[in-house]
């Protein structure tokens, strides 16, 4: 029985429409016909991009490797559908104190080759988060002194000062073989070691991937036996393969795809709000003519979200009522009402007169490429010419487009950029944001005050008058603004059962079965 431990704060489930799975017959029922076909036990997945490696440290945003590693690798704990928690390699767990749990870890448990789990290996997946530049932030609070195994079924992980964000961060952690590690090569990158559904057989890099079912996984044995992975990086071409029935899901399909999709009557198109917002970050520095809060104020007036929705996701998603998804846990329903900077040309122009910035001035736009963003950033360039200001769009490749936006003193005065947190509340996301990252250069005494006040808070009802705090100088101070709930896309054979999204697009491949 797992124990609950007060507010987690890590939303782990963004459901499509979960379908029942298929039971099979119970013992001395009939035998099926002869002529009754087999159910399928091998799925085809289009994917948008390569996974790049196995680590289980990851490969920097790149989601179709949390896609894949998901079905190989197993975490302490998830959340199910209904944001509950689930034990995956914890069986259990306890808080002692406002900075120490105490994990019960599932006995019997082997890895894909077959060695035996235990919980040193948990303590050296953290040890390797420590050492990696990205899932460092995961254990940067951890209290190495006082994280410690305790038998071979159990680990203490304790932190140095409460924080509302550690608890849900581990949810994040990919477990893996402290032995299989040590001895590889290559750092699992080719050849990974897990507890998870699913073993890699074949990678065929930037083309396809084969995942089989792993006979020593201690859960419920998967329907699917096979997973084929098929990487297609042009999405109208990941549409043509799920029209042809060359796959039996299409991930991250473009938006004008939809209808088309819904048009076959063998095949289910779903959308779904993803934990982020569509949002751009204004530089408020001396570097930027931003820095003038009137300027950002008419610019934010000036941006048609209902016109990005409609030219850049055919109409479909949510436009953003506040500069989170309504999917965060601490998401306040009262935004929703109030007038999050709706498009308002004539009050724009108030704003750009207040501003006393002349009229002919450009800005600079940057964005990494996307075609959505790119769309997005076009009409908020018009926007921005409708107040006599000149804007010009500068695309940089995406892996170097972060270190840009990082820049203030880069010649940028807008940054395109996709915002949410791993979390799911307000103040992790602007800490990493604004704070760690520095992406807008905004960062009075009082918003720094708020968010680190805000983040050692470990209920919810204690952190929302911090809350409220950043959400207020946020939407009045404009660092960052939001336009549209970021919508994903995917299309799918009628056949598949089980079907549903968890967290970002990842889809548990163990849960689906064929009719």
């Amino acid at each position: 029985m797992v124990k609950r431990i007060g507010v987690l704060f890590l939303a782990f489930a963004i459901i499509f429409g979960f379908a029942a799975c298929s039971s099979p017959a119970p013992s001395g029922s009939a035998a099926p016909s002869a002529t009754a076909k087999p159910a399928k036990t091998t799925v085809n997945i289009a994917l948008p991009a390569d996974p790049g490696s196995f680590n289980p440290m990851g490969a920097a945003g790149n989601d179709s490797f949390a896609q894949v590693a998901t079905q190989i690798y197993d975490r302490l704990y998830i959340f199910d559908n209904n944001m509950k928690e689930v034990p995956q390699l914890a069986e259990s767990w306890e808080k002692k104190d406002d900075v120490t749990w105490v994990f019960k870890l599932r006995k019997g448990v082997k890895f894909s080759d077959g060695s035996d789990f235990k919980a040193s290996d948990v303590l050296f997946t953290l040890q390797l988060c420590k050492d990696d530049k990205t899932n460092g932030l995961i254990v940067q609070l951890m209290d190495w002194s006082k994280t410690k195994v305790i038998d071979d079924n159990t680990i203490q992980i304790a932190y140095t000062e409460p924080n509302a964000v550690v608890f849900g961060q581990l949810q994040s952690v990919f477990i893996t073989s402290e032995k299989a590690y040590k001895a590889s090569p290559d750092q699992m990158k080719t050849k990974p070691i897990g507890t998870g559904p699913y073993t890699l057989k074949e990678w065929v890099t930037g083309s396809s991937l084969t995942l089989v079912a792993n006979p020593n996984y201690w859960g419920e044995k998967p329907k699917i036996q096979t997973i084929v992975y098929k990487v297609i990086p042009d999405a109208s071409q990941r549409t043509n393969a799920l029209l042809a029935g060359n796959v039996d899901l299409a991930l991250n399909v473009q938006p004008s795809d939809i209808e088309t999709i819904k048009k076959d009557p063998k095949l289910t198109a779903a959308v779904q709000s993803k934990n982020s917002n569509d949002s751009f970050f204004m530089n408020t520095t001396e570097y930027s003519v931003l820095k003038n809060a009137d300027l950002r104020k008419a610019i934010a007036y000036s941006v048609d979200k209902a016109g990005i929705q409609k030219a850049a996701y055919s109409g479909l998603g949510k436009l953003a009522t506040a500069n989170v998804p309504s999917f965060f846990k601490d998401y306040d329903k009262a935004w929703a009402s109030k007038d999050y900077y709706s498009y308002n040309i004539d009050k724009a122009k108030e704003y750009f007169a207040k501003s006393k910035v002349p009229a002919g001035t450009t800005l600079t736009i940057i964005s990494n490429g996307g075609k959505e963003q790119m769309i997005a950033a076009q009409i908020i360039q018009a926007g921005i010419q409708k107040l006599g200001l000149n804007a010009k769009i500068v695309t940089y490749d995406p892996s170097v487009f972060s270190k840009n936006a990082m820049d203030a003193k880069g010649g940028w005065d807008i940054a395109m950029w996709s915002t949410g947190s791993p979390n799911f509340i307000m103040p992790d996301l602007f800490n990493a944001y604004i704070l760690n990252l520095g992406v807008s250069g905004y960062k009075p005494d009082a918003f720094v005050t708020a968010i680190k006040t805000a983040l050692k808070q470990t209920d919810l009802a204690k952190m929302a008058p911090y809350t409220k705090q950043v959400y207020d100088m946020l939407v009045n101070d404009l660092p960052h603004f939001s336009y549209m709930e970021t919508p994903l896309f995917y299309g799918y054979t009628n056949d598949l059962q089980g079907y549903s999204v968890w967290s970002i697009h990842v889809v548990p491949v163990r849960l689906l079965s064929f009719k």
